[in-house]
């Protein structure tokens, strides 16, 4: 049942990477789409899913998945394409990114603040994405947050 949702999953971050212009929106793309399937769409399942079985969902992610080779290639691209810092380790950007998402959706670390998740994942997964940037980076995320800015999912 697991692998199946993650398939379904797989298939919308795959077919979001094929139309999106480039590396950048690709990561705010799959970032919105992955935070209104866990926060909007399946909360209960997704709370209890990190709660009770994280190793299981972790396991399902790196090998089914293989959501880490997906980002680090997609941080290739961007720095490729110049909007993503070339001195940034993928590796390392990787495991913050992880470790970001995993506050938010498992430690519960800003649960306190009781903040709407967009201005979350605003002030924390979209700052550290800014950090990657370039100049070029910068500008195309100022672009898509025009575009997306009112659509509570950035």
């Amino acid at each position: 049942c697991l692998q199946q949702h993650y398939a379904l999953l797989h298939t919308k971050i795959t077919k979001s990477i094929s139309t999106e212009n480039n590396a950048i929106e690709t990561l705010l793309a799959m970032t919105q789409m992955i935070v209104k399937l866990e926060f909007e769409v399946n909360p209960t399942f997704y709370k209890e899913l990190n709660k009770f079985y994280p190793d299981l969902q972790d396991g399902i992610l790196e090998n089914y998945l293989e959501i880490r080779k997906l980002c680090i290639e997609i941080i290739r691209q961007g720095i490729d394409e110049g909007l993503i810092r070339s001195d940034i380790d993928k590796d390392l950007a990787w495991i913050s990114l992880r470790r970001l998402y995993s506050g938010i959706t498992r430690d519960g670390i800003y649960d306190a603040y009781q903040l709407p998740i967009n201005i979350i994942i605003y002030n924390t997964l979209t700052l550290f994405f800014r950090g990657m940037c370039t100049a070029s980076g910068l500008k195309t995320i100022e672009r898509f947050e025009l575009i997306h800015l009112n659509s509570k999912n950035l």
